[in-house]
């Protein structure tokens, strides 16, 4: 979630029209030793973006600080990895669109100006929140457990995704809705946690505006 939010820091405001570009890095690996097989699992749903300048496509998380974190790796049960695949949209059966290019429209909209990066945050907590609950209607209707996996691990696999994303909301129960952005309520748990990744930067009350020296510290290039 922090790397999504970082992405949008990234893109913030600079008008680029930006696509999913290709995975060419990733720092670690799986195994195939031992009784479990593992797999790289990235730690972003967004590991490259692509935008066009001066007619030709760029990758611009290319030789980058930030380009490095979005490409890290966790490994771990190859299960994992399958729910992961699912949210993106990659071996979906119901054919959804995924997470990923829903997302998408997200990043660019942040890109034009056209839309804050707290309710970028939120929009994005409401898709995984819904992809998650599309991912246990499907497991539920399989008639049988597939790829030596029971549903009730592969349900919990998801539930602790689920949980672990929108703690930072202010509880997985929690409901997602814009009265909670607004009023006495407008410091809550995620503008509190959004606040805390940009301390790391910078003031600690930054949220919309004067990032440009946080998108420069992501920016830098690894020598």
């Amino acid at each position: 979630m922090e790397l999504f939010f970082y992405t949008l820091v990234y893109v913030y405001r600079t008008k680029n029209k930006v696509t999913i570009g290709s995975t060419h890095k990733q720092h670690g690996k799986g195994s195939i030793e031992g009784v479990m097989i593992t797999h790289a699992c990235h730690s972003a749903l967004f590991t490259s973006l692509e935008t066009m300048l001066d007619g030709e496509k760029i990758e611009i998380f290319k030789d980058t600080h930030f380009g490095d974190s979005a490409n890290s790796t966790v490994n771990l049960p190859m299960y994992v990895n399958q729910f992961d695949c699912y949210l993106e949209g990659k071996n979906s059966s119901d054919k959804s669109p995924g997470l990923r290019l829903l997302l998408l429209d997200i990043i660019n909209k942040v890109s034009q100006g056209e839309m804050p990066l707290l309710e970028a945050m939120n929009k994005y907590l409401e898709h995984f929140e819904a992809q998650c609950k599309k991912y246990k209607e499907k497991v539920e209707s399989e008639t049988s457990n597939t790829g030596n996996i029971s549903k009730e691990d592969k349900k919990s696999i998801c539930e602790s995704q689920r949980k672990g994303t929108l703690y930072w909301y202010g509880g997985p129960d929690r409901p997602i809705s814009d009265d909670s952005l607004s009023g006495e309520d407008s410091n809550n748990s995620l503008r509190k946690s959004m606040k805390l990744w940009l301390y790391k930067f910078g003031p600690e009350d930054i949220v919309e505006s004067d990032i440009t020296e946080i998108q420069r510290q992501l920016r830098t290039v690894v020598n």
